[in-house]
């Protein structure tokens, strides 16, 4: 018998979920590398800036999708599993947590882990967090074994995904052949350069095959930056406008760093991005499906090996 876990970051169903998704992911020493003391000053401070007007765009866009989308992933996977085993679904900065979900399946008689996690591109700020979570359960149960799927940008099934959700939105859309934006969550330039963190190459080349796989131009950019100069770019908003400036007139855009629709998707980009542009240019965004057949088919393959499909 063994537990798949599915593995996301978390989100929020009400402000308290919100103060808690944000205290743990500041406290979090692969997010904010300081210090605890200063990490915990940090997250109170950021709590008390943010929180109102976080919880008010989370209400807008009717609270976080996530745990409906991971459950239907989970309802998707259910007759596809062995009877043997369990599957469920963890969060890093949400109930239930990685610590939380272990220790319940622990005490059930699960020793034997496998957890997909919703990174395809690795970051040492999502993996490796993950990965400090799984161990430190492990320091204190030491009879426990687990394997970690992530950074799979280029796996077929991957591509297929993106591929399907980018003809969709070109057909909605009546676009001939748009040029494809890939915007990816961006992340300090520091921890790049400190941990060799390969995010930036791995969004490139997840980018690349996808366009690949459909003929068509492609720019990738990043979103979220805290520091423009000190993060990842270049901005989401500022290649569009590059791109209408050079007489491009149907773009998608790609958030090719997620696998489930959350705040910085349907806020950031279809709330605040994309109507920016509209009178302006033909611009979609590709979406998110749940329980999307080759995610499905890409976590039972990594579960069970290509035989089990």
């Amino acid at each position: 018998m063994k537990a798949i876990i599915l593995t996301e970051m978390g989100g929020a169903l009400s402000k308290e979920d919100y103060r808690f998704f944000l205290s743990k992911m500041f406290n979090d020493k692969h997010i904010i590398p300081a210090p605890k003391i200063f990490r915990n000053l940090l997250a109170n401070f950021i709590i008390w800036k943010r929180v109102d007007k976080g919880w008010e765009k989370y209400k807008l866009i009717g609270k976080t999708p996530i745990f409906d989308s991971m459950n239907a992933i989970k309802n998707s996977m259910i007759d596809l599993i062995s009877s043997d085993d369990v599957l469920d679904t963890v969060f890093s900065y949400s109930h239930p947590t990685i610590e939380e979900k272990m220790s319940e399946l622990y005490n059930k008689g699960i020793r034997n882990f496998i957890f997909l996690t919703f990174y395809p591109q690795y970051s040492y700020t999502t993996v490796e967090s993950v990965i400090n979570d799984i161990t430190s359960f492990q320091k204190k149960h030491s009879d426990i074994e687990y394997k970690l799927f992530h950074s799979y940008y280029e796996n077929s099934f991957f591509i297929n995904f993106w591929k399907d959700s980018i003809e969709e939105t070109a057909y909605r859309k009546s676009m001939k052949k748009p040029h494809l934006l890939f915007s990816a969550h961006s992340i300090p330039k520091s921890i790049i350069k400190k941990h060799s963190d390969p995010y930036q190459k791995h969004v490139e080349i997840s980018a690349e095959r996808i366009s690949n796989s459909l003929n068509m131009d492609f720019m990738v950019s990043y979103q979220s930056q805290m520091n423009k100069d000190k993060w990842l770019g270049p901005d989401t908003s500022e290649t569009i406008e590059n791109l209408i400036s050079k007489g491009v007139g149907e773009i998608v855009v790609i958030p090719i760093s997620f696998l489930n629709e959350n705040l910085e998707t349907i806020y950031d980009l279809d709330y605040k991005l994309i109507p920016k542009y509209n009178k302006r240019v033909n611009i979609g965004r590709a979406k998110i499906k749940r329980g999307d057949k080759n995610l499905i088919k890409m976590f039972v393959e990594f579960t069970y090996g290509k035989s089990s499909l």
